[in-house]
């Protein structure tokens, strides 16, 4: 596995990619929009190289929060705009995992129905869905810290708690059960049939190649198994009355 980072000064490294004779070369490509997801030259060159799957950090599709996260690239190519960059990878063959944050100030039931549907519609691949989880040493650990709002601060005992699939702070005008049950409705709209089907098929006829399909198959039920395996699987409902 070949990882190769991306950017547009640093083109010159899938072109070298390309012309290698290599009988079977698979690269795993770490980039952000800006880098290349409106380049289409450098997504068919990484494709040319062997580029198989992208992985994107969408994050949200509220404006609000994207502002609040401070995620600039994800700003400037605007919300409205992330259905075309799956398209752009896709035209080339490039798979794409799309994560998600939920958990954020002001979340409601109605924006966890919003991203459901977004995430069907925009005919990403496989989607990683967290919850959001401060770290040690950044930004949001310190505003959390210093406004009081962390459930789990009892260190080291509580570090285990600190795997993105649990609520771990008191996020403002929404309670830990809203976050849970929208956690719950979303993968269940996703792994259910007929979505999960139809996704697949999607997926087919964008990717066009049986082994992408095997990974993407294959990687949507490792996140399905370890979405069933949470804590909260089975002590929240998985949909919203």
């Amino acid at each position: 596995m070949i990882a190769v980072a991306i950017l547009n000064k640093n083109r010159k490294i899938l072109s070298m990619q390309e012309k290698r004779k290599f009988k079977r070369v698979e690269v795993s490509v770490v980039s952000s929009y800006e880098s290349y997801g409106d380049d289409e030259e450098v997504v068919e060159l990484a494709a040319k190289a062997g580029c198989m799957f992208v992985f994107i950090g969408f994050e949200t599709i509220s404006l609000d929060t994207l502002k609040g996260m401070k995620k600039g690239v994800n700003i400037k190519t605007g919300v409205n705009n992330y259905r075309r960059v799956v398209d752009t990878f896709h035209k080339y063959g490039i798979g794409v995992l799309g994560a998600f944050i939920i958990g954020n100030d002001y979340e409601t039931p109605e924006y966890y129905k919003e991203l459901a549907n977004f995430i069907i519609q925009s005919n990403i691949d496989m989607m990683q869905l967290s919850i959001l989880t401060p770290l040690p040493g950044t930004n949001l650990m310190r505003k959390l810290l210093e406004e009081d709002r962390l459930v789990y601060r009892n260190f080291p005992q509580d570090w285990d708690k600190y795997r993105f699939s649990y609520v771990v702070h008191h996020p403002h005008e929404i309670d830990e059960r809203t976050i849970y049950i929208g956690d719950n409705y979303i993968k269940k709209r996703l792994y259910s049939f007929p979505t999960f089907s139809f996704r697949l098929f999607k997926s087919l006829f964008y990717l066009k190649n049986l082994e992408k399909i095997y990974a993407v198959y294959k990687f949507n039920q490792a996140l399905k198994t370890s979405w069933q395996n949470a804590q909260y699987y089975d002590s929240y409902p998985k949909n919203f009355e």
